[in-house]
């Protein structure tokens, strides 16, 4: 009989091979039903909940890379290959999507996401960056919110932010990318490139149920009240 270790083995070593060499999917297919694998991540049920532009954006253009380099933290790349981006006095661009994370190794829980711009391009004296991410669970309810940002005008920004959950097998993602720009002439801006991790943890092994357990004291008590119960001395019929 195969071991659950050796499966567990032999479920990563099938993870790996299938991401090994991992290539850039546009971010259009994955709106039209593809998925992506990244180590034990499925990142799947990808949707454009709405986008709102001065100039056309191809989300065909946007490149979506995995990220495996470390098996407890794997992410993706996201370079919008100049498609993120305004120009002139203030401009905007608003867009939303959706997808869902999950871990495909039972040994595993997603415990922690995280959030960073890696790239900008600003000119001019105004222009604003923002990513914010809402984190649900696999029901839906609201985990939390993360929220990366360049603001080119007051010279701030935050460039990453994280935040820890509970173990879950599954989360959903809701990304909102929202640039603009100030009311100079030679104002622009762009999100050249930005990334998302999720950390994971080893399952919690169960426990058993306090009524289990009160049963098993039970049974163990028993069986140690007759092994201490004192043996009747046998009579020979003669």
């Amino acid at each position: 009989m195969i071991t659950r270790k050796i499966l567990t083995s032999l479920c990563a070593m099938g993870f790996a091979l299938a991401t090994s060499g991992a290539q850039a999917i546009p971010l259009s297919d994955l709106f039209e039903g593809s998925d992506l694998t990244v180590g034990d991540k499925l990142f799947n049920n990808w949707g454009l909940e709405y986008s709102e532009a001065d100039t056309e954006i191809d989300f065909g253009e946007i490149e979506v890379t995995g990220l495996d380099a470390d098996p407890m933290n794997i992410g993706l790349h996201f370079d919008a290959n100049g498609q993120l981006s305004v120009f002139g006095p203030e401009s905007f661009l608003d867009i939303s999507f959706v997808f869902d994370v999950t871990v495909m190794n039972p040994d595993y829980r997603i415990n922690g996401s995280s959030l960073e711009i890696t790239e900008t391009d600003f000119a001019g004296e105004g222009g604003l960056i923002t990513v914010l991410e809402t984190v649900s669970d696999s029901g839906g309810s609201e985990i939390d919110v993360m929220e990366a940002y360049s603001d080119n005008l007051f010279g701030d920004e935050m460039l990453i932010d994280s935040l820890a959950f509970g173990s879950l097998a599954s989360v959903s993602i809701t990304k909102d990318i929202l640039i603009g720009t100030d009311d100079f002439e030679d104002d622009s801006a762009e999100l050249v490139s930005f990334e998302q991790h999720f950390s994971q943890t080893r399952a919690a092994v169960g426990v058993p149920e306090p009524s289990t357990l009160l049963l098993m004291g039970i049974g163990l008590a028993a069986i140690g009240v007759v092994r201490r119960r004192p043996q009747r001395p046998r009579v020979l019929s003669s």
